[in-house]
C-alpha cells in the first residue's frame, strides 16, 4: 500500500469536495474555481452554484496564511 499524505494539496481537496457534491446531488449544479466574489477582488477557491443559490469554500492546507479568511 503507498503512503498516505496527511497534509493534501489543494487540488486533492477540490477533487474531494466536487466528488462529494456530485455524490449526494441530483440536480445540475455549476463549479467555479477561483472565483473573484466582490469589488474588493476577494477570491475563493470554489464555488458551487445551484437553486439560484451559491456555496463558497475557501480552501487552507496545513501550512497556509490564515489572513484570507478575515471578514470583509
Amino acid at each position: 500500500m503507498g503512503k498516505i499524505d496527511l497534509h493534501p494539496n489543494e487540488n486533492i481537496i477540490k477533487a474531494a469536495l466536487i466528488n462529494n457534491y456530485a455524490h449526494i446531488n441530483s440536480k445540475p449544479f455549476v463549479v467555479c474555481s477561483e472565483l473573484t466574489i466582490s469589488e474588493e477582488f476577494k477570491i475563493v477557491d470554489l464555488v458551487f452554484c445551484k437553486d439560484n443559490l451559491s456555496y463558497a469554500y475557501e480552501i487552507k492546507a496545513w501550512n497556509d496564511d490564515m489572513r484570507r479568511l478575515q471578514p470583509y
